[in-house]
C-alpha cells in the first residue's frame, strides 16, 4: 500500500516567517481527499495566515518526522465540502468554558 505526506506549512504574518508546522504520513484513501479540483488545500485563519496542506509520495527509504501539531483541526477541516476552511474567532463565552 503506497504511503504518502500530508504537510501543512503556516504561512506566517511575512515571508520569512513560513515553515512547516504539521507533517504525517497518510493512506491512499485520505490523499484521495486531497486529489482533483474542488478539494481541500488549505486553512485560513481569521488574522490573514493560512496553514496551506500539500500531499506527496514517501520517497524510497525515507524517514518522515512527524509534526503532529494541527491534527485534529485539519481532520476537522477534511470533514468540510469546502476547498479554504476559515477558522472562526473564539468568542469571550467559549474562552470560559
Amino acid at each position: 500500500m503506497a504511503r504518502y505526506v500530508l504537510e501543512g506549512e503556516w504561512s506566517g504574518y511575512s515571508s520569512s516567517q513560513r515553515r512547516v508546522v504539521h507533517r504525517e504520513t497518510i493512506n491512499e484513501r485520505r490523499r484521495a481527499r486531497y486529489e482533483g479540483r474542488g478539494r481541500l488545500f488549505a486553512v485560513r485563519f481569521t488574522d490573514g495566515t493560512m496553514l496551506e496542506l500539500s500531499v506527496r509520495p514517501v520517497r524510497r527509504g525515507e524517514k518522515v518526522e512527524t509534526l503532529l501539531g494541527y491534527g485534529s483541526l485539519i481532520c476537522e477541516a477534511e470533514a468540510s465540502t469546502a476547498t479554504c476552511f476559515q477558522v472562526r474567532p473564539i468568542t469571550s463565552d467559549e474562552e470560559a468554558a
